[in-house]
Parts: C-alpha cells; sequence; structure tokens
C-alpha cells in the first residue's frame, strides 16, 4: 500500500525506522533518509542523492489506520517500523522480496516484468493520470531532475506534496472506507 500510495522503493520502505514517521506543520511524512548507528545494528541507505526525501503520508493510508499502527510499533519499543521484516543480507528486504516473488506466483500473475517495484511504476502513472506537474512526482519519488536549475532551492514545501499526493487514486473500494465506516456506524446507532 505504501508503494502504490506514496512511490518508496521496497527497500527505503523495510529500512523505515518509527522514528522516520514524522509530523510537521500537521503533515505527517516519512523522512528518507540514510543512518549508521553507533553499534551499526542499524544501517540505512539510499540509492541516490535525490532519494533523501519527505514523503506525506496519503490520506488513504491515514484513513486505513496507518498512524496507529505507527503508534502501536512505537509503544512495543520496535526500533524498525516493520520489525518482521528482517534478512541477514545487507538489504533489509531481501527476503521480503523473495516472499513476494512467491505470493504473486501462487496469485497467478507470472510476468517476470510483474514486480514489486511496479507498485512505483503505478504510482508514477496516477501521478500523470492526476495532473500532477511531472517535477512534483519526481520530488515525492526521489527522481532526480537534469535542469541546471532543478538544483536551485530547497525543492516543494511539505503542505504542497501533501496537496498533490492526496489526487493520487486508483478507485479502490477501501478509497471510500472512511465514508462507508461513518455510515454503517449512524445505522448502528453510533
Amino acid at each position: 500500500m505504501i508503494a502504490l500510495y506514496m512511490g518508496c522503493r521496497l527497500e527505503e520502505i523495510g529500512q523505515l525506522l518509527v522514528g522516520d514517521v514524522k509530523v510537521l506543520n500537521g503533515t505527517s511524512h516519512f523522512a528518507i533518509t540514510t543512518l549508521v548507528d553507533d553499534d551499526e545494528e542499524i544501517v540505512k541507505n539510499i540509492k541516490t542523492e535525490s532519494s533523501l526525501r519527505s514523503v506525506p503520508l496519503h490520506p488513504v493510508l491515514e484513513q486505513l489506520g496507518f498512524s496507529a499502527y505507527v503508534e502501536r510499533v512505537r509503544q512495543a519499543g520496535h526500533k524498525r517500523l516493520f520489525p518482521d521484516i528482517t534478512s541477514k543480507r545487507r538489504k533489509v528486504t531481501s527476503a521480503y522480496s523473495t516472499w513476494f516473488s512467491r505470493f504473486k506466483r501462487d496469485a497467478g500473475i507470472t510476468s517476470h516484468r510483474k514486480v514489486f517495484h511496479s507498485f512505483r511504476h503505478t504510482f508514477k502513472d496516477a501521478c500523470r493520470a492526476a495532473g500532477i506537474p511531472v517535477d512534483v512526482h519526481d520530488a515525492l519519488t526521489g527522481h532526480a531532475r537534469s535542469s541546471v536549475g532543478d538544483g536551485y532551492g530547497l525543492g516543494y514545501p511539505l503542505e504542497r506534496l501533501a496537496g498533490e499526493i492526496g489526487k493520487v487514486r486508483y478507485g479502490l473500494v477501501w478509497e471510500k472506507a472512511p465514508a462507508s465506516a461513518q455510515a454503517l456506524h449512524s445505522q448502528a446507532g453510533g
């Protein structure tokens, strides 16, 4: 869901720490960063320099309870946001990637072109369909721009990125979940 709605790479998601979920001026976001802690227990890498970024939490993920999940993980005392994703290899998500390949095959998806990274491609297409300017969805996904002028300034404000990422929709049933939940709550006399 994070890859689909926020365009993050698998390793960026898998190596997130609880402390990487931040709130600035009321906008929840992921801080995609690097890190090597003192005992090298936690190592976070990025693909490119432009991958360092803040990605606003998509409103659908908020509606589905992601913030409550983050709080549960925080209260449990975990460092990693997804503590069950582990690997003995350098990449945190190596084992998860293998699991996902089996999962999609078992679901009948046999094309070698359909991989976890396809969610990122779908996100980019959804950004285009929503009319999000290319430089904005490049900022969301950490893609480097090629113009010299693109290197000037600090980039887009988080609030602008949040407004743009909120335009990404797929017409899926859970995108309407909050209204349905409210209707059920009202029907139940709540």
